[in-house]
């Protein structure tokens, strides 16, 4: 990887690498390929809904909806439709604002990131979404990129389509038109400019109701085709044809798909010319509190109409396999990662921050070989707790869900508190509708096991049960969830050695409602109830039910770095005029830039000089405006090798400032 890209992986957590080649190593791993040439469902068992799916060359990709985690926009890739790896997480955020922050008691729970369209068209990807549809704050959002594992553009648009579907079409004369077809109950395609992107029509092309929506379009032989699902009610999948892409449109006289609470994806077509379709397993059967989770059917046209699984029904319904996609040659398993030891100077792909996160805020290279969280703002609740990093829960089923079969999902991490203060809360959790955690919180002086189960119901926060337990007088200490989503069940455990495991802290049933609209995550947090300064370093955090660092090959963290990726070169502030009103707190930028041309922001390692306290102080890498007036802040950052640098910036506080900057006047 190149030094320009670890600083963009550091910064936004993208990776291209992780622990992919270690994974197949571990024992707790999922996959749906039986390694005889046949497949069961689902093929990826964790929450990835609203697939849409498309082939370059011989390479799958299928992206996936991320709502409010970020960098999102999950887009998996594969070689044969049934092993999955990650590729890319493009959308670094939505809007930087305090919904989208977790400031001001406000969130974007169930909103964010919906259902997309993902799109291959002259040598370019085009990914698209409509964003945060229940609030003032919708985005429409285009992302395009030549390379996916690459940079990707983002671009703004002025009107969003709900559940789109996207089809560049050159027509009968090669006129190089872009169709979206969307909508809900009423289904509209608008006929675009496919270089432009201009609208050039729009009609509505279908009024069917009944919650039809999740539209995908294709051109397919002598047929436009719109994929559907009437997702709301039914849960099963329709489809719509029409010999012009505006209408008029007839459907098919029967679900293609029902009664398995499988339904809205996309069809995808091999290299060999076999039909397939990647469909999502809906959160109300058998897999439970997971999610909505892939999977993979068959198709075959018969008379212009596709017919999907085994006539209409899973064909892994029975817990067999099912022979696997022709691709023309046959792969090795891969398995989505869940384990890092944070030696890489990146987050793997598999991690997500809850929110946008603050970047002045959490460390990979403050202490190399771990990720030091700070706090970041101060609350009461996990709900608003800035910095929470998360991951999808997999499942683990031998026979696939459909024999309701679950084994234990596993999360461990170690911690080292030493870094806590007075009133923080750090540790593990299981986070959807009831959410509970395990973690340590420092009362009086002395850190204490903490346990809470919480719940979220039509938005409204509930404090179900507390726990506080024995003083933790080690300064490390491990933490464990155990889930099991065939009982619905989540217990926590602790230990001193990874050795000995204590049960401890609040039970809970788990459960799954729209309050969150995502599956079962684990959280790694770290929050303020009091003041800010503190933090923890989590040393791994792995999926195994057996575990030791050996497993991860670890001997020195360091030696994934290079003396100069952590030798400083340059120093620099990223605003060297601030202007704050009074009251308000703001994550501060300081970059450092090392001889290797890694960069990072080191706000919260810097020690600052204040000439004037009264105005402003600084705690944990975010400035605090006190009251009126200005004071000049100096910063200063120490590698790791004792080099020191400066820089200074000018604060104005105002309590009501008539300035572009500051003044809103919404």
């Amino acid at each position: 990887m190149k030094k320009n890209q670890l600083f963009l992986a550091m910064m936004l957590g993208f990776s291209s690498c992780g622990m992919m080649a270690q994974e197949a190593a571990y024992q707790q791993v999922w996959s749906a390929d039986k390694g005889d040439g046949t497949f069961v469902n689902p093929i990826v068992n964790a929450d990835f809904p609203d697939p849409d799916v498309i082939r370059v060359g011989d390479t799958y990709y299928m992206a996936s909806t991320t709502m409010y985690h970020f960098p999102g926009a999950t887009i998996l890739k594969s070689k044969d439709l049934v092993n999955w790896e990650y590729c890319a997480n493009p959308l670094k955020q939505i809007l930087d604002n305090n919904a989208y922050n977790l400031m001001n008691g406000e969130h974007h729970y169930a909103q964010g990131m919906w259902a997309s369209s993902l799109q291959y068209h002259d040598g370019k990807f085009y990914y698209y979404f409509p964003c945060s549809t229940w609030s003032k704050d919708s985005q429409s959002i285009l992302l395009t990129a030549e390379d996916p594992e690459g940079e990707w553009k983002d671009t703004r648009l002025n009107e969003a389509y709900h559940d789109p579907g996207w089809l560049f079409d050159d027509g009968e004369n090669g006129d190089g038109y872009l169709y979206i077809a969307c909508g809900i109950g009423d289904i509209w395609v608008n006929k675009m400019n496919a270089k432009t992107l201009k609208k050039m029509d729009s009609k509505k092309v279908l009024s069917v109701g009944n919650g039809c929506e999740g539209s995908h379009m294709y051109h397919i032989g002598d047929y436009y085709y719109i994929y559907a699902t009437y997702g709301g009610t039914e849960r099963s999948q329709t489809i719509f044809r029409s010999k012009n892409p505006m209408g008029p449109y007839e459907e098919h006289s029967g679900r293609v798909f029902a009664n398995q609470n499988i339904h809205q994806g996309a069809l995808v077509q091999t290299q060999t010319g076999e039909w397939w379709t990647i469909m999502f397993k809906d959160i109300y059967c058998s897999s439970g509190t997971i999610g909505r989770i892939p999977c993979l059917e068959p198709v075959k046209w018969v008379d212009g109409w596709p017919v999907i699984g085994n006539n209409g029904t899973d064909v892994s319904a029975n817990g067999k396999g099912y022979k696997k996609p022709d691709v023309g040659q046959t792969y090795e398993k891969t398995y989505l990662t869940t384990n890092d030891a944070f030696v890489d100077g990146q987050l793997g792909l598999q991690w997500e921050w809850n929110h946008n996160p603050d970047n002045s805020a959490w460390s990979l290279t403050e202490r190399p070989g771990f990720l030091r969280l700070h706090t970041t703002n101060v609350t009461s609740e996990l709900n608003t707790a800035r910095n929470s990093l998360t991951q999808r829960i997999m499942g683990y089923s031998p026979n696939g869900t459909s024999s309701g079969s679950y084994k234990n999902s596993y999360g461990t991490v170690k911690m080292d508190l030493s870094g806590m203060q007075e009133g923080d809360v750090a540790g593990l959790a299981v986070f959807q509708n009831p959410y509970s955690f395990i973690g340590v919180k420092m009362v009086k002086g002395k850190k204490k096991l903490y346990s809470e189960r919480n719940s979220f119901n039509s938005q409204n926060l509930k404090r179900e049960e507390t726990k506080t337990g024995a003083e933790v007088k080690a300064d490390v200490i491990y933490l464990r969830a155990v889930v099991n989503f065939g009982s619905k069940s989540c217990k926590y455990y602790y230990s001193y050695d990874n050795n000995k495991w204590t049960t401890w802290g609040v039970s809970m049933t788990t459960g799954y409602t729209l309050d969150y609209f995502v599956g079962q995550r684990f959280f790694l947090f770290n929050y303020a109830t009091k003041h800010l300064g503190g933090y923890v370093d989590f040393d791994w955090f792995t999926t195994e039910q057996d575990f030791s660092e050996e497993m991860f090959g670890i001997q020195n963290p360091t030696d994934a770095y290079t003396e100069d990726d952590l030798t400083m070169d340059a120093l620099e502030a990223g605003k060297t005029d601030l202007k704050m009103l009074s009251g308000n707190v703001e994550a501060l930028e300081v970059m450092c830039t090392t001889k290797s041309g890694m960069q990072q922001n080191v706000a919260a390692e810097c020690t600052y000089e204040i000439s004037n306290a009264n105005v402003a102080t600084v705690s944990g890498g975010r400035l605090i405006a006190v009251s009126d007036g200005e004071t000049e802040v100096k910063a200063t950052y120490q590698d790791l090798y004792g080099n020191k640098k400066s820089v200074t910036f000018q604060v104005k506080v105002a309590t009501f400032a008539l300035d572009k900057q500051l003044f809103n006047p919404d």
